[in-house]
């Protein structure tokens, strides 16, 4: 048995030093790459309940481009092309992680916003009124949590 075990861990090496050697000096995966594959399983998987070739082919579209993106050899193209990805939704990805943060801590935290700067508070999950300092302009303010 540890003789097929070292046989298939050998097997796994060599798979990955021929992968490693063949993605050297092409892109990989950025930002714009993880968007298109997101949108692609998305439009795929939306595609079983809704039956639209319109989606098919635009999961599919995507899931070619963000291939090329990723075995591309012409870097500078690439990066520019993500830098522009990343100039468009540099407003949209902090109110998105915000909103991923809240639900991965719903069970140990509850979120709420300073009334005078308005910054994001993350605050333990303890029902009551508390009176809360934010950190960030240090003024004190009353709230009341719910569970």
């Amino acid at each position: 048995m540890n003789n097929i075990k070292d046989k298939f861990r050998n097997a796994m090496g060599r798979f990955s030093n021929r992968m490693y050697n063949f993605m050297v000096g092409r892109y990989g995966m950025d930002d714009l790459y993880k968007f298109l594959l997101y949108t692609a399983i998305f439009c795929i998987v939306l595609n079983l309940f809704v039956r639209s070739s319109i989606l098919y082919f635009l999961g599919l579209a995507c899931l070619v481009f963000a291939t090329f993106r990723a075995y591309s050899r012409n870097i500078t193209a690439r990066r520019r092309e993500n830098d522009k990805y990343l100039a468009l939704t540099k407003d949209i990805r902090p109110f998105v992680k915000l909103q991923v943060r809240r639900i991965r801590e719903i069970r140990t935290a509850r979120f709420r916003r300073c009334p005078h700067c308005h910054k994001a508070l993350r605050l333990p999950n303890r029902k009551g009124k508390h009176t809360v300092s934010c950190p960030n302009c240090h003024q004190e303010f009353k709230v009341t949590i719910r569970i």
